[in-house]
């Protein structure tokens, strides 16, 4: 019941009762008769789909796998509530953060090898679990990492894991160049200043991040500068605790993609013998997507004739055979049209 009702029914409340309504009425002198409740502020609304030549529909789907703009890589709003402080994140999780080491005081390198760097030179006296540490808390950002969740994943199984924990957060802040430090606020831990710390699998993936959002050579380009940082080697070599495996799983899962999408990227750009270099990279990565086997298939052909597609072809039945199955039928028709002089193109 609004304000202006109330007054055109002559109501008015009764002798010796409260003056004060209801909890969510407006009061009449905030109405200024007629009004009602004031209207709450809407909720951001995510971007608009990009239009898209490959779906039929002509929007994005988010399972389009072909589209450089797949909506896939749109955007969707992080509460403001949790530590990603109300940025945008794409729906796998990551941000689009820096994708260069400029500026940065400590480089945790957590790629090929474990170690940290500050100002060019390699901080001495860190065991691979203080690296580990170290990156665990990078990636958490500036809302920082739970020191209970950090001690069971460092040291799980342990029933001394904060007195551990303690140990290396000392000896870390004891290596630490001037004007660094990890800080420690009631049950987190947080690098300050913020953002003077860098590791390298954080690089990595804002560098994948930008290239689903960009097209063309640029997209060639930033995959390329991916896929070469994550040449250097897997994510902290050794470390087998729950938190590294969980990690270097999910960055080769990643890393994977992108092998593909990079060679398909270069055989529609008409280079096949680099596209069957980046799809060979990718089968021997993952062997068993057929996908990956495809492009490399389509690159040979266009490379060097259509025969050449069939020595692709044995190795994927071989590797699938390894682990009992056989290629698709989309692997072997797609045979038949390469070797019938069928399009190459993806």
């Amino acid at each position: 019941m609004t304000c202006s009702s109330r007054r055109s029914r002559g109501w008015s409340a009764p002798a010796g009762a409260s003056s004060s309504l209801p909890p969510g009425w407006p009061s009449p002198s905030a109405c200024g008769g007629g009004g009602t409740r004031p209207a709450t502020t809407p909720p951001p609304t995510p971007p608009t789909r990009p239009r898209c030549r490959w779906a039929p529909s002509g929007r994005c789907s988010s399972r389009c796998r072909r589209c450089p703009t797949s909506w896939r890589a749109a955007s969707t709003r992080h509460p403001p509530t949790t530590p990603g402080g109300g940025r945008w994140r794409r729906p796998d999780g990551a941000t689009s953060g820096r994708t260069t080491l400029r500026g940065a005081r400590v480089v945790v390198r957590t790629l090929g090898v474990a170690a940290l760097e500050a100002d060019g030179a390699t901080l001495a006296g860190l065991s691979p679990k203080a690296v580990e540490l170290a990156a665990a808390v990078a990636r958490a950002g500036p809302g920082g990492a739970d020191r209970a969740a950090l001690a069971g994943e460092l040291f799980e199984g342990s029933i001394d894991g904060a007195n551990h924990l303690r140990q290396l957060v000392h000896r870390l802040r004891r290596a630490l160049p001037d004007g660094v430090t990890l800080a420690s606020s009631p049950g987190h831990l947080t690098w300050q200043p913020a953002g003077a710390v860098v590791t390298e699998d954080r690089l990595l993936e804002a560098l994948l991040s930008r290239g689903r959002r960009e097209v063309g050579a640029a997209r060639r380009t930033t995959l390329a500068a991916a896929i070469a940082m994550a040449d250097r080697g897997p994510f902290l070599p050794g470390a087998e605790g729950d938190l590294a495996v969980r990690r270097r799983a999910e960055l080769d899962a990643r890393v994977a993609d992108a092998r593909r999408e990079h060679a398909r990227d270069l055989l529609a750009a008409g280079r096949p013998a680099q596209a069957a270099e980046a799809a060979r990279a990718a089968v021997v990565a993952d062997p068993y997507r057929e996908d990956g086997w495809q492009i490399l298939m389509r690159a040979h052909a266009a490379a060097d004739g259509p025969a050449s597609a069939l020595p692709p072809y044995l190795e994927c039945a071989e590797a699938l055979a390894g682990v009992g199955l056989t290629p698709s039928t989309e692997t072997r028709a797609l045979l038949e049209r390469l070797r019938g002089g069928g399009a190459t193109g993806v």
